[in-house]
């Protein structure tokens, strides 16, 4: 029934991505519900394909890295574990990482080998070829490429032999090889426009955009890609979408249309940017080396148990050759022993149920900010669409957008680093000041302990305060231009946040509240002392103070310090 249903999402996927994501993320939710974990496994491993599709890469990797290690626990399901290990080194070959791509799509292809798949097994070959292939190794990647078409030609399986007579062409026309180049892309051509009746995939678009190109045609080669964008974004393949949008600039530019050659490459960069925005290298290689870290880790905790077993099978013989001189005394040790069990057996239970009771809270607290911040978010965003220009608000949307992924991204985690908190804060701070037309700025200080390591404090924490010092401190003055200032020090146990504003100050900021006509009871400040208690308990060096700054007798602004646990 799993891999039926996993079928349908995967023949989605052929005419749209997003159709294919929700009809694989409604799988994952019933797979839960009905605790199927594998088809759990299977459906978060085609995600993180579907994902890949869509060049959201870094996403990708983390959902298979985190399906890998649910379908290795599982140990029921060969072929899950080799799709997922396959899908893990494609979006490594993303980031360039040909070394663990190769690591991973290798272990999958043995895998497949031992199965006798011979459709996957083909699969994993052609990765293998892109590789060699991105790696300058050319001979190493057409005996790829060739021998994955050997395996579909015996199959008769035409639409993927027309891709791979593609990777070949590509291959020879990057070698500078125009003659094989050609011959192999109207082999393609001919089996989707002949054989299949079918429209001629963007992939193999784009390289005929790009032989003609090199053959010094550019009308043809803008035609090819024109066509190539158009297929892309019907099957809303985002990576074919990227690569088609970086040709038509040079060809526009050849042919002498400048003004054509100025806007495309200003829609290849837009889609870059948004691309990049989503996709971290650093990240990758931080995510990649814990999963490796952790799967070291596994092994020595083997290597532990396994010595454990033996030294118990020393004792157990032991144990019986006492047992055959003091009987009594040892089944008297063996009910004191099973009693003790039992009590320690009644102690963790209870304190796992005080663990999840704790962290349910912390989740209900987080629920009920996250709804008023979005709302705040939407809202400027519609004002802005409403009274900007096009471009203006194409660059707001962008920032809003990637605020708004961030935020959905880190709101089921407790922790989250701090310099992602701190990108999310600026974030945030940008848009109200361009909503506000720049009547205020700010500062941002950062100790350069907390620079150079790793740290994570509990998210969502910080925004609301940053919320009341440009709503309520900041927008508020009148005189002269407001000033935000963020500074954050590492302390022995904790990382002092201090939030300070040169607004109108708490008393006349509840006055002006007061003599508005509608406005809602804030709970940000409640539910930040709440949060902070149901992390800490009753630490004292954890606390929340608002300061009001006074210069002869006036108010001149407010600051709020809050010091915050840190792991």
């Amino acid at each position: 029934m799993v891999d039926e249903e996993i079928v349908k999402a995967e023949v989605a996927l052929g005419a749209s991505a997003d159709s294919a994501l929700i009809i694989t993320d409604s799988l994952i939710a019933k797979y839960k519900r009905n605790q199927n974990l594998y088809g759990v496994g299977r459906a978060q491993s085609f995600k993180a394909w579907i994902l890949t599709f869509n060049a959201q890469y870094e996403d990708a990797l983390k959902l298979a890295h985190e399906t890998l290690k649910l379908q290795r626990k599982l140990n029921n399901d060969s072929t899950g574990i080799a799709l997922t290990l396959n899908r893990i080194g494609v979006a490594n070959m993303q980031f360039e990482r040909y070394d663990d791509a190769r690591k991973y799509i290798s272990e999958a292809l043995t895998c497949f080998l031992e199965l006798a798949d011979s459709t996957r097994i083909e699969a994993a070959t052609t990765n293998l070829g892109t590789i060699a292939y991105y790696r300058g190794e050319h001979q190493d990647a057409i005996n790829y490429y060739k021998r994955s078409y050997r395996i579909l030609k015996n199959q008769n399986e035409f639409q993927w032999m027309g891709y791979s007579l593609s990777n070949i062409a590509e291959l020879y026309l990057n070698e500078g090889n125009m003659d094989s180049a050609e011959n192999y892309y109207n082999q393609s051509l001919t089996i989707f426009e002949d054989t299949l009746k079918a429209n001629v995939p963007a992939m193999i678009l784009l390289g005929m955009a790009d032989l003609h190109r090199r053959k010094g045609f550019p009308n043809r080669a803008i035609t090819y890609t024109i066509q190539a964008i158009d297929r892309a974004y019907d099957k809303q393949h985002t990576e074919l979408v990227l690569s088609g949008k970086k040709l038509p600039s040079t060809l526009y530019y050849e042919t002498k249309s400048f003004h054509k050659a100025y806007e495309t490459r200003l829609e290849y960069e837009a889609l870059q940017a948004e691309t990049d925005s989503i996709n971290s290298a650093e990240r990758v290689a931080e995510i990649e080396e814990r999963y490796k870290n952790a799967e070291k880790q596994a092994q020595i905790l083997t290597l532990q148990t396994e010595n454990l077993e033996v030294q118990n099978k020393a004792q157990r013989s032991g144990l019986l050759a006492v047992i055959a001189l003091f009987t009594t005394v040892i089944a008297i040790s063996i009910l004191l022993v099973l009693f003790w069990l039992r009590q320690q057996k009644h102690k963790i239970h209870a304190s796992q149920l005080e663990t999840q009771i704790a962290e349910n809270k912390l989740i209900a607290l987080r629920a009920q900010m996250n709804p008023h911040f979005i709302f705040n978010c939407i809202n400027t965003a519609q004002n802005f669409v409403l009274n900007s220009a096009k471009r203006e608000a194409y660059d707001y949307l962008a920032k809003f957008a990637r605020l708004l992924r961030m935020i959905l991204h880190n709101s089921s985690q407790t922790f989250v680093s701090l310099q992602e908190e701190i990108e999310q804060l600026e974030l945030y701070i940008q848009l109200e000041k361009i909503r506000f037309s720049s009547r205020f700025d700010y500062q941002l200080e950062i100790q350069n302990s907390l620079k150079e390591g790793l740290f994570e404090i509990p998210g969502m924490m910080l925004q609301p305060l940053v919320e009341n010092a440009i709503l309520h401190g900041l927008i508020n003055k009148e005189d002269q231009p407001g000033l935000l200032k963020l500074s954050f020090c590492l302390n022995k146990n904790t990382i002092k946040c201090s939030i300070t504003d040169n607004g109108v100050g708490r008393v006349k900021a509840a006055a002006i509240k007061a003599q508005k006509s509608a406005h809602y009871q804030s709970t940000a400040l409640p539910n930040i002392q709440a949060r902070l208690q149901s992390l800490t308990g009753n630490n004292e060096d954890i606390q929340l103070k608002t300061i009001d700054l006074h210069k002869d007798g006036h108010a001149i602004g407010t600051r709020v310090e809050i010091e915050l646990p840190w792991q």
